[in-house]
């Protein structure tokens, strides 16, 4: 039971700073998505006179540009702002099937063992065959 709830504590704590560090960005594309409609919505087209209509016309397109920016960014991380139901998973937390997705770093010990043997036995079988092949020569 001790190692239960280790292992337990462990993983809470794991999924409560992933959790906290998706609120954080979340909360950074929130203020930008904020600023963006903002500096948009400043913008009026009747105030512009002709010496000032390149200037003021190249600021629009630069605040436009900057706000489709951080929404094609905000839509890879979150991926309800495309209409889906349900936040995104972190690279952090476990998929349904107990896999974790990330880097290698993150894998336990057991994991990354059986990782490199998988790319490690063709190797070894093909040196098998080929020291097969010189003793029956």
């Amino acid at each position: 039971m001790l190692q239960h709830l280790t292992r337990g504590i462990a993983l809470l704590e794991e999924s409560e700073l992933a959790l906290r560090r998706d609120s954080v960005q979340m909360t950074k594309s929130l203020e930008a998505f904020r600023e963006g409609l903002d500096k948009i919505s400043a913008y009026s087209e009747e105030s512009w006179t002709a010496e000032t209509v390149e200037v003021e016309l190249t600021r629009a397109l630069t605040a436009i540009e900057n706000a489709r920016m951080e929404w094609n960014s905000a839509r890879l991380k979150w991926s309800f702002l495309d209409g889906t139901t349900g936040l995104q998973s972190s690279a952090s937390e476990p998929q349904e099937r107990g896999v974790s997705v990330g880097s290698l770093a993150d894998l336990p010990f057991q994991q990354l063992c059986r990782i490199g043997i998988a790319f490690t036995w063709p190797l070894v079988a093909i040196g098998v065959i080929a020291v097969g092949v010189l003793i029956f020569r």
